[in-house]
């Protein structure tokens, strides 16, 4: 009863993360003073560039055809329309991390979940070139777009504490 049934599942990612090691910038750490008070000045350090960077993003297209054959009380055979099933999404992940100064941290994370959008109907080259090619400049049109999000996810978390431990007339407090 079935004279044809493909399905494709089709995945791809890509994912990169740099984490650098620079030594921090320490610029009043030569003074030269031997005074308790001038210590969170002297130990003061800036990163002047990130520590953590990555970068994730996958792909995935779900397509399935199938065409049905009709058969007739007579023995012929009538041929149904092909249903199609077809799903393309695009998920993307952003991450940033900063430790600005020892006391000073900052972060961000994103997520994005977009869909390729596709046009309705069959997607066979074999059998329907034109159409075919409607499908591959629309897909990359979306693919150029960034598709159509449907749910973004975004965070950013910054704290700070505060070098009291370092202040002997403070050294008792602390503070975040």
């Amino acid at each position: 009863t079935i004279l044809f049934e493909n399905t494709l599942d089709r995945r791809g990612n890509f994912s990169y993360s740099y984490t650098p090691y620079v030594k921090p910038l320490q610029p009043f750490k030569s003074l030269k003073s031997r005074s308790k008070h001038l210590k969170v000045i002297k130990d003061m350090s800036i990163n002047y560039v990130p520590n953590n960077i990555s970068f994730y993003t996958n792909m995935s297209r779900y397509y399935y055809e199938q065409q049905l054959r009709e058969l007739g009380e007579d023995g012929t055979s009538t041929q149904l329309p092909i249903s199609v099933s077809k799903n393309f999404l695009w998920d993307r992940q952003f991450s940033l991390t900063w430790n600005l100064t020892k006391s000073i941290n900052l972060s961000l994370q994103t997520m994005t979940n977009a869909h390729i959008e596709e046009p309705v109907g069959v997607v066979n080259k074999q059998l329907f070139p034109d159409e075919y090619e409607a499908w591959k400049d629309t897909v990359l049109t979306s693919i150029k777009n960034l598709g159509t999000p449907w749910n973004y996810n975004q965070t950013f978390n910054a704290s700070y504490t505060a070098p009291f431990s370092k202040i002997p007339v403070l050294d008792y407090l602390s503070f975040n």
